[in-house]
This record gives C-alpha cells, sequence and structure tokens, in this order.
C-alpha cells in the first residue's frame, strides 16, 4: 500500500475541511453552486468505482464506463 493511499481518508478529511471553511468565503460561496456538480460527479464516479485516488485518472479514460456512470447517475436528474 503506497504512502497516499494510506493517507487517503485524511485527504478526503481535509478536503471536506477546506470546503467548509471555504464556503464561508462570499467569494466562494457565489460560485460553489457552480462547483458542487462536477465536484460530486467526480467524487461519486471515483466512489462507485472502487479504486485507489491514484488510479483515478486512468479510469476517466475509461469512456464506455464514463458515459454509462454519467448517464445513469447524473443526466437522469434533469429530467
Amino acid at each position: 500500500m503506497s504512502l497516499f493511499e494510506r493517507l487517503q481518508t485524511i485527504f478526503m478529511l481535509g478536503a471536506i475541511t477546506l470546503g467548509l471553511v471555504g464556503g464561508q468565503s462570499p467569494f466562494i460561496s457565489a460560485r460553489a453552486g457552480s462547483l458542487i456538480i462536477p465536484a460530486l460527479m467526480a467524487m461519486l464516479f471515483g466512489l462507485f468505482l472502487s479504486i485507489p485516488l491514484t488510479n483515478l485518472k486512468k479510469s476517466f479514460f475509461n469512456v464506455k464506463f464514463t458515459v454509462a456512470s454519467l448517464s445513469l447517475n447524473f443526466i437522469w436528474f434533469l429530467f
């Protein structure tokens, strides 16, 4: 197990804390609506794929899976 994989939980907690603290800023909170959906898509894509974060970039190149995941999870939300 690599160092990044061992510290993955700490990185996630740090990102959550950064988001909560940053959300208090008027500049960030005004633009948060346009950032939530892309961030949620990336997070859920990695979560449902059940791969380490170090391999997440490679998984986006699997076009068939990416299209299926996005359509099942997000495109139906628009209707």
